[in-house]
C-alpha cells in the first residue's frame, strides 16, 4: 500500500546519501531514490495551469452529463463554463437553467497536496448568495472528489428531507454511485 509522506529537500538529501553506503542492496537502493529524487522535481508553473485548467474542463463536461446540458468551452454564452485561470470567483461558472438546477459553486483544484480547510473557505467566499461552496479535488491518478463544509453538507441534506426529517426520495446505493427513485 502506497503513502504519502512529507519530507524536506534535507530529509530527501539526507536518506538518497544513507541509501548510497548499501550497495549489496543496489536494486532495491536504487528504485527508491530514482522515487525520492523524482519527488522533488518541481512541476513547471504553465504544466500547472495547464493540469488545473483541464481538470476544470472535466468537471464542466461531468455537470453537462449530469444535467443533460451542453457544454461547448468555445462558447461564451454556454450555460456551464469553465473561468479563466486566475481570474477572481468560481473556477466553474453556470448560468441560467444550469444555475436554477444546480445550487452549487464549485473551485476546482487538481494537485498533488491541498489545504483543505482553505480551500473549503475559498470555495465558501466565492460562492453566490444562495449557493453552496465546494471544492472539486484531484489528485495525480486518483479519482477526483468532492468536499464541502459540515454547513454545507447540512444545506444540502436539508434539500432532501421534509419537515419530519424523512427523505423525498428513495435512493438506492449501487456500486457505481447513487440512484434516486420517485422525489420531488
Amino acid at each position: 500500500m502506497a503513502r504519502l509522506v512529507s519530507l524536506t529537500d534535507e530529509d530527501i538529501d539526507l536518506i538518497c546519501h544513507c541509501l548510497d553506503r548499501h550497495p549489496e542492496i543496489y536494486s532495491f537502493v536504487n528504485k527508491i531514490k530514482t522515487k525520492l529524487v523524482k519527488s522533488q522535481k518541481r512541476i513547471k508553473n504553465a504544466s500547472a495551469k495547464s493540469k488545473g485548467r483541464e481538470f476544470q474542463f472535466w468537471v464542466c463536461r461531468k455537470i453537462s452529463e449530469l444535467l443533460n446540458i451542453p457544454y461547448n468551452q468555445q462558447d461564451d454564452e454556454c450555460l456551464i463554463h469553465s473561468r479563466e485561470m486566475s481570474q477572481q470567483g468560481v473556477d466553474i461558472v453556470l448560468r441560467g437553467e444550469a444555475r436554477e438546477r444546480l445550487p452549487i459553486d464549485f473551485e476546482c483544484k487538481a494537485m498533488s497536496t491541498m489545504d483543505i480547510p482553505d480551500a473549503v473557505k475559498q470555495a465558501d467566499e466565492n460562492a453566490g448568495v444562495d449557493r453552496l461552496g465546494a471544492v472539486a479535488f484531484r489528485q495525480t491518478n486518483t479519482d477526483p472528489v468532492v468536499i464541502f463544509s459540515w454547513g454545507t453538507f447540512e444545506k444540502l441534506f436539508r434539500m432532501f428531507i421534509d419537515d419530519s426529517g424523512r427523505f423525498l426520495t428513495k435512493f438506492v446505493v449501487k456500486k457505481k454511485g447513487v440512484k434516486a427513485n420517485g422525489g420531488r
